[in-house]
Protein backbone atom coordinates (compact mmCIF):
# COMPACT_ATOMS: atom_id res chain seq x y z
CA UNK A 1 0.00 0.00 0.00
CA UNK A 2 2.91 2.37 0.65
CA UNK A 3 4.00 1.94 -2.97
CA UNK A 4 0.60 3.15 -4.16
CA UNK A 5 0.86 6.25 -1.97
CA UNK A 6 4.32 7.10 -3.29
CA UNK A 7 3.47 6.56 -6.98
CA UNK A 8 0.10 8.29 -7.06
CA UNK A 9 0.15 11.93 -8.08
CA UNK A 10 -3.60 12.50 -7.77
CA UNK A 11 -6.41 11.15 -5.63
CA UNK A 12 -7.84 9.42 -8.69
CA UNK A 13 -4.58 7.56 -9.31
CA UNK A 14 -4.40 6.58 -5.63
CA UNK A 15 -8.00 5.33 -5.70
CA UNK A 16 -7.35 3.32 -8.87
CA UNK A 17 -4.21 1.82 -7.30
CA UNK A 18 -6.08 0.80 -4.15
CA UNK A 19 -8.93 -0.76 -6.14
CA UNK A 20 -6.42 -2.64 -8.28
CA UNK A 21 -4.67 -3.94 -5.17
CA UNK A 22 -7.92 -5.14 -3.60
CA UNK A 23 -9.27 -6.79 -6.75
CA UNK A 24 -6.06 -8.28 -8.13
CA UNK A 25 -3.98 -9.17 -5.10
CA UNK A 26 -5.98 -9.24 -1.89
CA UNK A 27 -9.10 -11.02 -3.17
CA UNK A 28 -7.11 -13.55 -5.17
CA UNK A 29 -4.88 -14.47 -2.20
CA UNK A 30 -7.40 -14.24 0.63
CA UNK A 31 -8.93 -17.48 1.87
CA UNK A 32 -12.72 -17.60 1.54
CA UNK A 33 -14.76 -19.72 3.95
CA UNK A 34 -17.45 -20.15 1.26
CA UNK A 35 -14.96 -22.12 -0.85
CA UNK A 36 -13.68 -24.27 2.01
CA UNK A 37 -10.98 -21.81 3.06
CA UNK A 38 -9.34 -21.89 -0.38
CA UNK A 39 -8.18 -18.89 -2.34
CA UNK A 40 -10.07 -18.12 -5.56
CA UNK A 41 -7.05 -19.36 -7.52
CA UNK A 42 -7.02 -22.68 -5.63
CA UNK A 43 -10.78 -23.03 -6.04
CA UNK A 44 -10.61 -22.39 -9.78
CA UNK A 45 -7.80 -24.94 -10.13
CA UNK A 46 -9.76 -27.56 -8.22
CA UNK A 47 -12.90 -26.86 -10.28
CA UNK A 48 -10.91 -27.20 -13.50
CA UNK A 49 -9.25 -30.43 -12.34
CA UNK A 50 -12.62 -31.92 -11.35
CA UNK A 51 -14.26 -31.02 -14.65
CA UNK A 52 -11.38 -32.28 -16.76
CA UNK A 53 -11.45 -35.59 -14.86
CA UNK A 54 -15.24 -35.80 -15.28
CA UNK A 55 -15.03 -35.17 -19.01
CA UNK A 56 -12.22 -37.71 -19.37
CA UNK A 57 -14.25 -40.43 -17.60
CA UNK A 58 -17.42 -39.53 -19.51
CA UNK A 59 -15.55 -39.69 -22.86
CA UNK A 60 -13.90 -43.00 -21.94
CA UNK A 61 -17.18 -44.61 -20.88
CA UNK A 62 -19.03 -43.32 -23.93
CA UNK A 63 -16.42 -44.49 -26.42
CA UNK A 64 -16.07 -47.84 -24.63
CA UNK A 65 -19.84 -48.37 -24.79
CA UNK A 66 -19.98 -47.40 -28.46
CA UNK A 67 -17.08 -49.75 -29.25
CA UNK A 68 -18.77 -52.65 -27.45
CA UNK A 69 -22.08 -51.84 -29.12
CA UNK A 70 -20.47 -51.77 -32.59
CA UNK A 71 -18.83 -55.16 -31.90
CA UNK A 72 -22.17 -56.66 -30.95
CA UNK A 73 -21.14 -57.22 -27.34
CA UNK A 74 -24.08 -55.16 -26.08
CA UNK A 75 -27.54 -56.24 -27.02
CA UNK A 76 -30.87 -54.65 -26.40
CA UNK A 77 -32.21 -56.35 -23.25
CA UNK A 78 -35.75 -55.09 -23.75
CA UNK A 79 -38.10 -57.97 -24.43
CA UNK A 80 -40.09 -57.76 -27.66
CA UNK A 81 -43.50 -56.18 -27.37
CA UNK A 82 -46.29 -58.67 -26.77
CA UNK A 83 -48.15 -59.43 -29.97
CA UNK A 84 -51.91 -59.21 -29.92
Amino acid sequence: MKEIHKKARTRLQAKAGIIDYIEMFYNSNRHHSYWGDMTPVECAGEWLLFNVAYLHVHFYLTTSYLNLESQGAIRNNNPPAASQ
